[in-house]
This record gives structure tokens, sequence and C-alpha cells, in this order.
């Protein structure tokens, strides 16, 4: 026996339908990924004030191509409480260029470490992040800061820069120009007054966000939501 094709109308409800649920699906997983990335809340890492007595930060290396492991030491003294609780934050540069940052925030972290002795002892804790393969990174910088959130008596670190350079030339590399000596005569020039480098200022967001992620997912579910329920009562009344 031979069904007769769907009607335009139900063919329109079963595409609305349709349509309803992949929304849901898509703004679920919007909201569960935003939810994610905020877990560490980097904007709060990278503002505030460096404080007079901050955590203390260093990097192994100044310098380092795609590959390469970059291993950074947070030393603090605990509070005496069981744990502590530090955030590990990326950006390039200043951060203001998204492209490039959405390339270094995937290594934004959270740890949670047992304190080691009583109060007053010194802890350390470390995170490694692997230079990503991306040529559009050569030429700038990756910035880190990092803050203890818990169990530390200092709350954030002075920025840490790693400049990210070309990797070595391996095979038909040019042969080094030899490099010409000239002789320079300096005329002494006027007396520099030394630099002071002052604590205190105020550090630029980091350029990525995860709230217009969470609010697009919501908005797709509520959407999502009412196609669906529309849909489920057309076909009650058509029963």
């Amino acid at each position: 026996m031979n069904h007769a094709p769907d009607s335009p109308r139900r063919a329109r409800t079963k595409l609305v339908a349709a349509a309803g649920i992949m929304m849901l699906l898509t703004g679920s997983i919007l909201v569960a990924t935003g939810v994610a990335y905020g877990a560490v809340n980097c904007d709060s890492v990278f503002e505030g004030q460096t404080p007079a007595d901050p955590i203390i930060k260093t990097a192994d290396k100044t310098q380092a191509y795609a590959g390469q492991t970059v291993t950074y030491t947070l030393t603090f003294k605990s509070t005496g409480t069981s744990d502590n609780v530090t955030a590990d934050c990326y950006r390039v540069d200043d951060g203001s260029n998204d492209t490039l940052n959405a390339l270094v925030t995937g290594f934004n972290s959270e740890q949670t470490n047992p304190n080691d002795g009583s109060n007053g002892t010194v802890q350390h804790v470390t995170y490694k992040i692997t230079i990503p393969d991306d040529a559009s990174l050569i030429g700038h910088s990756i910035v880190d800061r990092a803050k203890a959130t818990s169990g530390s008596v200092e709350s954030r670190s002075d920025l840490i820069s790693v400049d990210i350079v070309a990797p070595p030339c391996t095979e038909n590399c040019p042969s080094p120009s030899p490099t010409p000596t000239v002789t320079v005569t300096q005329t002494p020039g006027p007396s520099v007054s030394p630099t002071t480098s002052v604590k205190g200022v105020t550090l630029g967001k980091t350029g990525s966000s995860d709230g217009s992620m969470v609010a697009l997912g919501v908005i797709l579910i509520l959407i999502g939501s009412t196609l669906t329920a529309a849909t489920l009562r057309r076909r009650s009344v058509q029963h």
C-alpha cells in the first residue's frame, strides 16, 4: 500500500522541528564551552595592580620557537592552609589581537596543590606550555601572568614574556655572509638618569572573553525550545 507524500504543511513542521533540535544542541554546546573557558577568569588575572611583594615567577627560556616547551615556576609563601590555588593565564603581546590570543588562551589553567610545611613555608608550582606551530606568532611575545587565589600571602606575579622566534634552519641553509669590520668613533653624549621600574600600574585585559559565547548559546537554546514546543503543540492538534 503506497503512502501519500507529506503535505507541504507537514513538511514545514518537520523542518521547523529539526531546526529547533539543532538550535538546542548547538546552544548547549556553546554554553558548556563558554562555562569551561570561564573556569579560569583571565581578565581578573591580567587586571589589577602588581603587589609590592608579588609572586616570584620565572621562565626557563627568554625566547622559544614552535614545538619547544617552556616551563614557568611560581614561588611564594603559604598561609598555613592545607592547599594553594593558582591560576595561570596567557596572551600575545598586550592582548589586543584576538586572533593571536586564540593561539595561546588554550594554555590558561588552574592548579590546586598541597602546601608543604607550616605558615610561611616557601612553595613552588610549575606550569608548562608547548609553543604552537603557527608562523604568525614569530616576532611576537607570549606574555604570562599568574595569580594565587588561595593559600598564598601574595596575589599576583609580574608579567613574564617569552619572545617567539623562527626555528633554526636544518637543511638547504644559506651560507652566512662575512660580517664587515667597522670602526666607530663614539662621541660622549649627555648623561642619562637611570630608569626606575615602578610597580602598581594597571595591566590591560586579555583579548578574549567567554561571555559572548555563553550569551549566544542561551539565545539559541531559547529559540530552539520555542520552535520545539510549537512543533509539539502543532502535532498534538493535528492528531
